[in-house]
């Protein structure tokens, strides 16, 4: 049954006449409209009906397009990191820079972004690449040789992790999922795997330059 179409002047006009009766049923049928109106702009904004929402594939092409070019831009700015001199700085830059693509990417995807949440995610994800970073950084203290090695190296990680956590990120926001649901653990293989691709990703960009 379709609710009443009246505006709220109208309602009243019809309390003050003394037709309560009337009045509470046209209030029910006004108010359960408005009921189902909320919970369905609620579902339609949930992670299980994001993943239904109809795209075109040509919207599908374009997005993705706009994600590997977001994730390439921050590679790139996560490169100059390997150029900070101090040990530590140039780590806590990176992971800034990290989450702002992170940022950019849960914005493409129409995905609630929570700063506590990715910084742990991130966390989690390079664990086991914090004695690599860090040698990285430190290495810059070494004067000569250790500087520029350090260097170079520090520019190659960075860029590479970042492009690593931009992809993987990708292929789990174009999935359907969303932060809440991403596992770290279970992506440590494929992490590794387009770490290596960064690599040669930097190589890459470095060569353009």
């Amino acid at each position: 049954m379709t609710a009443p179409t009246l505006s709220k002047a109208s309602l009243m006009s019809i309390c003050c006449s003394g037709n309560r009766l009337i009045c509470n049923r046209l209030l029910k049928f006004r108010f359960g409209k408005l009921c189902n109106e909320t919970l369905r702009a609620r579902l339609q904004n949930s992670p299980n009906e994001r993943k239904k929402t109809h795209m075109s594939n040509d919207d599908e092409t374009a997005r993705l397009k706009k994600a590997n070019e977001t994730v390439r831009s921050y590679t790139l700015t996560s490169m100059s990191t390997g150029f900070i001199p101090i040990p530590i700085v140039d780590q806590m830059v990176l992971t800034g820079i990290q989450q702002k693509m992170l940022h950019s990417l849960t914005n493409l995807y129409e995905i609630p972004f929570s700063n506590s949440l990715v910084k742990q995610l991130l966390k989690t994800m390079l664990k086991g690449m914090a004695t690599r970073a860090m040698m990285s950084s430190f290495l810059k203290f070494i004067p000569g040789g250790g500087t520029v090695a350090g260097t170079m190296s520090a520019l190659m990680f960075n860029g590479a992790s970042t492009y690593a956590v931009g992809i993987v990120f990708t292929q789990h926001f174009e999935s359907g999922g969303t932060l809440l649901n991403f596992d770290p653990q279970k992506i440590s293989e494929l992490f590794m795997a387009e770490f290596e691709k960064g690599k040669n990703q930097v190589k890459e960009f470095k060569e353009q330059q």
